[in-house]
């Protein structure tokens, strides 16, 4: 405000810090713009996996626990 109105001697570390901290703010809130769509991208992608995995293996299988003793006996 000082410089506009020309009694801006002395204030231009403020002016050189305020625009440098609206250009980081700028900055941040675009990451932040980013990470949220790498976020949805991911979830979309995900989701779209297991939808192809389902079309072509077909329905999950659920095979039962085999104990390692049964296969591999202990010796003594």
């Amino acid at each position: 405000m000082f410089w506009v109105l020309d009694e801006g001697s002395g204030h231009i570390q403020s002016l050189v810090l305020g625009t440098s901290m609206a250009v980081a703010s700028l900055l941040c809130f675009s990451l932040l713009v980013i990470a949220d769509l790498q976020r949805t991208n991911r979830i979309i992608l995900e989701e779209t996996l297991e939808r192809t995995k389902h079309l072509q293996y077909g329905p999950a299988r659920h095979v039962g626990v085999v104990r390692a003793t049964a296969e591999y006996p202990s010796r003594p």
